[in-house]
């Protein structure tokens, strides 16, 4: 059984799927999948349209994918049931905004269904983006060395999460990142 069918059985049997609108935060559940939990509509965002490779299909009649965060949801007020999110919210830098903006979309009496980890337990921490003066950067890529989120104190790292270009400048010095033409 896949990952995404357990998780799938697990929300559909705590929330229910059935016949209701659904919006997935950070889409990646197949719409063949989808369809066996009979939805009336399912929505899937990701603000990374790769997600979305070969994931359109016969379902059009419930199912559509639209680039999009979840920090501005660019859907009318009382929009949806349901919102449907499995290991996403790592991602998120916001999480205040995240969780606004899905309340915002739910319809009166509607549920929120999530399951993520531990954000902190992997060696690099929270898996946002961060801009700075333009430039994104990725923190799976070694903006701070493994680890580093938990055994610095807090007056140490977060000015390094303030300024990543030191940051990333420091952790190039030391051999730590790929070529500058890489992904950061």
């Amino acid at each position: 059984m896949s990952e995404e069918l357990k998780y799938l059985e697990f929300g559909s049997s705590l929330v229910g799927f059935s016949d209701k609108d659904v919006l997935e935060v950070g889409g990646c559940v197949t719409p063949e999948l989808i369809a066996t939990f009979c939805p009336k509509s399912w929505t899937s965002i990701d603000i990374n349209p790769r997600r979305f490779e070969g994931k359109d299909s016969s379902h059009r009649e419930f199912f559509s994918h639209r680039q999009m965060s979840v920090t501005n949801l660019e859907f009318p007020n009382n929009s949806f049931d349901r919102v449907f999110s499995v290991n996403s919210f790592e991602h998120v830098g916001d999480m205040a905004k995240a969780f606004s903006e899905m309340q915002r979309v739910l319809r009166p009496g509607g549920i929120l269904f999530t399951i993520f980890g531990p954000i902190w337990s992997s060696p690099v921490g929270h898996h946002t983006w961060v801009e700075h003066d333009g430039i994104l950067y990725h923190f799976g890529k070694q903006v701070f060395p493994d680890w580093y989120h938990l055994t610095k104190r807090k007056n140490i790292f977060w000015p390094a999460f303030r300024n990543p270009e030191k940051s990333l400048e420091k952790n190039r010095e030391e051999g730590h990142l790929e070529s500058k033409e890489g992904l950061i």
